[in-house]
Formats: structure tokens, sequence, C-alpha cells
């Protein structure tokens, strides 16, 4: 078979989407999509391949294609288990659950049927999908031996297609008829039509096979293939999702690969330029080791999920839910910038729900620069979520530069300059000398919004996830299920209560913009704390970690003010967190802050080191 570098292209593409999805952006990110067309490079790849031998021989060498494909993908997936384990061993992993049976299955490659084993608790080797295509790779020669090859080629890619269809069907029938249909996404006989698309295309108007008329697409042919792709991303239904989605989505498939495989246009010397190249060739081995790295990342680094990958130089921003504390907090910790906006200024649609009136959606990133950038992009009214205001977009990127002027800076004193560690006051210093703050401003009743904050959290929480809870109780943390549950029970009137101080507690602090511009407070009490500690000593007190990391950032999120949370380098060690605190819908005040101290280097976001 002749060298198609825009292949190799197509492999760096889908193994960079897949990623990314991987990465905490799977909300934004099709992952999926990307493991789709793997599966249909596959197919069209063996089939080829076998034809181009028998075409030369007469025949196909059934022990040959066996060895060499051992040989291919044995040694680096043997490798990637060892290593993983070793990780694991060490106790760098040791916070994922593991199981030997289910190890086993991932090097039997029978992980994709986890009922066999019993047990899902794998080691993070994404095995699942390479199961699907072993089990194909299996017993597709023997059946293109014993059938399919002696078909003629149309003949053949229509008993394919047919396969393809009874493949729909099953799917359709276990969304039917399973309660959890889940295991559609990743059973070989449930997803195995991708691949089988990806063979209709070798066999039948193949562009690699001289004796085949090959079909040369158009490009409004591509545009309209990748308009179905793009609907199939767009439909969130579950039932279309496990069902018609895939099956579209590889159909779709059959435009772009033919138009890519005739080797012309600039999209296609794209895919074949020595970057996409080199990518495409070490993707198998960076599908196996990647899950892997995100993992050890993730004990290394403390932190919420995709954060810790921003922190690592991975990847350049991703978005956070904030509803106590939970972009300012982890920003803080991973050494990164994020920003929490007035509560209502971007949309929610689309990402799960907390707390419907503490719920924010805000950017984190390495630079107060990508926060603006990504700020203004995701602002503007949207119908689907109530809480967005119906207030014209307000960008904040041209004035991101324009300094301090004559903006009036405060530092929080009284609540916020007790209760934490003496360095985590000598970060909101370092920052205040710097923006040349002498001012102190007390925030009036903190304490007190803390605590409505918790019962606020507790029962809306409660009401939202109520039926969950009743019907699902084993999919929520027993921490978080157990907080849920007491919000409840709570009395009606301590919530009521709790929401009239809210309105009391909104108007008092926004009264203090009046004579300020800037309020700068603590993110955290402390350093991010090691892994699995559950108790930290604040005052002279022990008390447990998680409920108590955010004592600085729920008085704030309890009415939605906009904060820029920035990192602070201090004695070497790890990273504290500063919070910029504007008055609503001033982000813009935030961020012009916040830029300042990156440009002084106060604050700043290196890329993580592993040590």
């Amino acid at each position: 078979m002749p060298y198609l570098p825009q292949l190799d292209g197509v492999r760096a593409l889908a193994i960079a989407v897949v990623y990314v999805a991987h990465c905490g952006l799977s909300h934004v990110v099709p992952g999926g999509f990307g493991v789709t067309v793997f599966f249909f490079l596959s197919g069209y790849l063996i089939t080829t391949l076998l034809r181009i031998e028998r075409g030369r021989t007469g025949t196909v060498s059934l022990p040959a294609f066996y060895l060499r494909r051992s040989l291919r993908i044995l040694p680096p997936m043997y490798l990637a288990l060892a290593l993983s384990g070793l990780l694991h061993g060490l106790g760098l992993l040791n916070w994922m659950p593991v199981d030997a049976a289910a190890v086993l299955g991932q090097a039997t490659f029978l992980t994709n049927y986890p009922d066999l084993l019993g047990t899902e608790r794998v080691l993070p080797v994404p095995l699942w999908s390479l199961a699907i295509e072993e089990h194909f790779y299996l017993l597709f020669p023997l059946a293109y031996l014993a059938w399919l090859g002696r078909l003629s080629p149309r003949r053949a890619a229509v008993a394919c297609l047919a396969l393809c269809g009874a493949v729909l069907a099953i799917r359709g029938l276990n969304v039917w008829r399973l309660a959890d249909y889940s295991l559609n996404y990743s059973w070989t006989h449930t997803r195995i039509d991708a691949i089988l698309f990806g063979c209709c295309l070798g066999l039948w108007n193949n562009p690699v096979i001289p004796a085949d008329r090959a079909w040369r697409p158009k490009p409004w042919h591509v545009a309209a293939a990748g308009a179905v792709i793009l609907a199939t991303l767009a439909v969130r239904d579950p039932a279309f999702r496990e069902t018609l989605r895939y099956t579209l989505q590889s159909a779709a498939l059959l435009v772009p690969f033919s138009a890519a495989l005739q080797g012309r246009g600039w999209v296609v010397r794209a895919l074949g330029s020595a970057p996409m190249r080199r990518l495409g060739l070490y993707s198998y081995s960076f599908y196996l080791v990647h899950p892997t790295v995100i993992a050890l990342l993730l004990h290394l680094r403390p932190g919420s999920g995709p954060l810790v990958l921003i922190a690592a130089g991975l990847v350049p921003l991703t978005l956070g839910s904030d509803t106590n504390g939970s972009i300012r907090v982890p920003s803080a910790f991973c050494g990164c910038f994020g920003l929490k906006p007035t509560y209502g200024r971007l949309t929610r649609a689309g990402s799960f729900p907390f707390v419907n009136s503490l719920d924010h959606l805000g950017p984190m990133a390495r630079s107060v620069t990508d926060l603006a950038l990504a700020y203004d992009a995701m602002q503007g009214p949207d119908p689907d979520d109530a809480a967005a205001t119906a207030r014209a977009a307000e960008p904040v990127l041209p004035g991101l530069d324009s300094g301090l002027g004559d903006l009036r800076i405060a530092v929080a004193g009284g609540y916020f300059a007790r209760g934490g560690d003496p360095e985590a006051f000598a970060a909101v210093q370092v920052a205040a000398r710097a923006l040349a703050a002498t001012r102190v401003v007390e925030i009036p009743e903190a304490a007190r919004a803390r605590a409505a904050a918790y019962l606020i959290t507790a029962a809306e929480g409660a009401a939202l996830h109520l039926d969950r809870l009743r019907t699902r109780p084993e999919d929520f943390d027993p921490a978080v299920r157990d907080r849920l549950i007491a919000g409840a029970m709570l009395p009606a009137p301590f919530v009521e209560r709790a929401q009239r101080f809210r309105r009391w507690y909104r108007g008092a602090v926004t009264d203090l913009f009046a004579d300020v511009d800037v309020i700068l407070a603590p993110s955290t009490p402390c350093r991010a704390p090691p892994r699995g500690q559950t108790h930290f000593t604040l005052d002279g007190v022990s008390l447990p970690v998680r409920a108590n990391i955010g004592v600085f950032t729920q008085p704030i999120s309890f009415i939605g003010l906009p904060v820029a949370a920035v990192p602070v380098w201090l004695d070497g060690g790890l990273p504290l967190g500063v919070q910029v605190i504007a008055a609503p819908w001033r982000e813009d005040v935030a961020l012009r802050v916040a830029r300042v101290l990156e440009r002084l280097g106060i604050v700043r976001a290196p890329i993580a080191e592993l040590t």
C-alpha cells in the first residue's frame, strides 16, 4: 500500500480531539468522535491491505497478518500497562481503585465487556476502544478470506452496509429494552459499524486501488458531510447519541475520507505536513499513555480536574463552575488564573447544575489575557439559562492594559484577615504593596454570610437533586450525599431567614463600592493540603478541610460579585491565591488590576514541574 501522509494527519487530529476531551473539556470537544475517526480509518486500512495482498499473491497469509499485528500492538500496550501498574504500586495513582481482574481484562482485550469481569476498576490505559479494534482484526481477515473477498467489490460493500444496519438495530433494541444502555458506546457488537463503514470505502471505489473507479467528492459534498457530523454533535438526546449518532457520523466520514485520499487541496497538504505526520506516527503511543499522564498530574498537583492540565501546560484554558469557590480555590492551589464573573453574566447552559442561585460559570487560564479573551467570547444573553442577564456584551480586552488609572484599591480586613495561615495573608499584602493599596475595609457580617450560604446551598441543592438522591444515591460522593440529605430536612424558616439576610448583605457590601473599586482578599486559608488530608489546623483549631477550604470565597460568591483569582508565589513553596473583587458587572476592573499584577511579575502561572 502506498504511503499516504495525509492519513497520519487524520490520526493526529483524532488523537488531539480525544486528548483535549480527556483533559476535562469533553463538554466542549467531542472525544467520542475522535474514536469514531480512528475506527473508520482502521476499517479502511485493513481492507485495503487485504485487497492489495490478495491481488498480488492470490490469497491472504493469515499467520503473517496476525504476527504483524501482534508485534505492532502488543509490546507498546503491555509496556503502558506495566508503567501504569508501577506508578500505582508506588502510590502515585493509588487514589484510583484498581482490581486485578479488571487489569487482566485490559491485557486480554475484554475490558469493554466489564460484566464478564465483575468490575470496571481498571488502570488508566484506554483499552476499551483497542479491544473493539482487535476483536475486529481477529475476525475480519477470516471473513474476507472465506466470504467477502470472493464477492464483487460492490456486493462486498453492500454486505458490510447490511452489517452496519444490523449493528444499528441492536443499539436501538438496547436503548428500548435496557434500563442502562450506556455500554452501547463501548461494546464491540454495538460500535463495530464505524469500522465497517471504513471497510466499505476500502472495498468499493477505493482511491488507492487502481482497478476501482474512485468517486471524487466535490467541495459541497464535503461541506454537507461536515454539516451532518456537526448536527449529530448538536443533538444532546441520550437515546439519539447511543443509536443514530454513530451511524450518521461513520457514514458521513465516507465523504471527507474519499476527498482526503485523492491527495489534492490545501487541507490534504496540511494533513500531510511534517508536524502532523510525526504526531500521527506516534499517535498510538500517545493514546496509550495520555490517561496515565493525566492521572499522575492529578496526583502530583492537587486541584480541580482540568485546571491541573493548565498548570502542566497541556491546555491553554478551560471552564469551571463556581458555587462556593470552585474556580477560585483550584486556581489558588494550582497556581493559575481564574475568573468568577458576576452572577448571571455568563450562561450556564450545558453545565450540570448544583445550586441554581449560586452557580457561576467562568474561564480559567495561564494568563490574564486568555481570561479576558475567553470571557469576551462567552458574553451575551442566552434564552437557555433563565439567570443569564439581558445586558449587552461589554468587552474587557480593549481596556485590559490601561493600567490602574485612578482606581481605588483596598484590602479586606476583619473576617478576611484572620482564620488562616500567615502565608495566606502575606500573599495579599504582597499584592497590596505592588498596587500601593493601604486602605483597609471590612466586609460586614461575612461570617454570617458564610453560614447563610451553607444553608441555601444545602436546601437548594437537595431540592434540585432530590429525585436523583432517591433513585441513584450510589452515584453521589458520600459526603455530598449526606450534605444534600441534611439540606432536604432543613426547616423552611431557616432557609427563608438566610434569604432575607442575603438581600441585606448584598446591599451592605455593594455600598462599599461607593468608596472603593477593588477589594483584595485571600482565596484560601492555606496552601494546597496533601491529597487525602481530611483535617487542617487554623488558629489552633482542627477543622475538616473540605468544609472549610472555601472560608474566604463563600461570602463573595454568596452575592454574585465578580472576582479575578490570581496566583502569588512566596518563598519557593506552593502558590497562594488572592481574590481581586469588584462591584457587580465590573469584571473589567478586576481583570485590569490582575493584569497590572501580572505585568509587575507579582502574579504568574508558570508551567508546573513534576517533582
